[in-house]
């Protein structure tokens, strides 16, 4: 869910899990799950040209959502994907995943991989590679479901508000040279 450009990786998503499916579909495995784009942007045209050639009816386009929809797609959601191709620091759809008890798939890129713990609440992949991709979806679909509360721990732990401003506090005493608070 979000902005949908190309350094988002979203050509890389739709190819991967056109790959997953592939796979799936050669092995006997259960189908995959459906994949869910949620939001608007300048690539919308040309990701909705590229699945009805070849994913029609393996992805939906949701649009852009209010806030209540979202938090309803997020709690029926089994992961969310975050195949960003450029430098995210603290991307907000894995926060609000993280949030929502929702494990993460997610680039190895920028500051995506300082906010996951590969197999636990998430599942990280080499970014920009659509192999490494369907693998990672493939992992994160047999994630076991502790990963959903990892997921909402690990919002709760680094990311309330009483911790992180601790933090931000203990960062800006430190560049200030001041000590401590006692």
């Amino acid at each position: 869910f979000g902005r949908l450009s190309r350094e988002k990786g979203l050509a890389t998503l739709l190819e991967a899990h056109e790959l997953w499916s592939r796979r799936a579909e050669a092995t006997g495995a259960p189908p995959v799950p459906q994949l869910r784009l949620a939001g608007s942007g300048p690539q919308e045209a040309e990701l909705r040209a590229r699945v009805a050639g070849f994913a029609a009816g393996r992805v939906e386009f949701l649009g852009p959502l209010a806030p209540a929809r979202l938090r309803e797609e997020l709690a029926r959601a089994r992961f969310t994907v975050l195949p960003s191709e450029w430098y995210e620091n603290g991307p907000l759809s894995l926060l609000e995943s993280l949030a929502a008890g929702v494990p993460v798939v997610g680039a190895d890129i920028g500051g995506i991989p300082e906010h996951l713990r590969d197999g636990v609440d998430g599942v990280l992949f080499r970014s920009g590679d659509p192999a490494a991709l369907a693998a990672a979806l493939a992992r994160a679909d047999a994630l076991p479901p502790s990963s959903r509360e990892e997921a909402r721990r690990t919002a709760e732990r680094r990311y309330a508000r009483a911790s992180h401003m601790d933090r931000l506090e203990a960062l800006l005493r430190g560049a200030a040279g001041l000590p401590a608070p006692s």
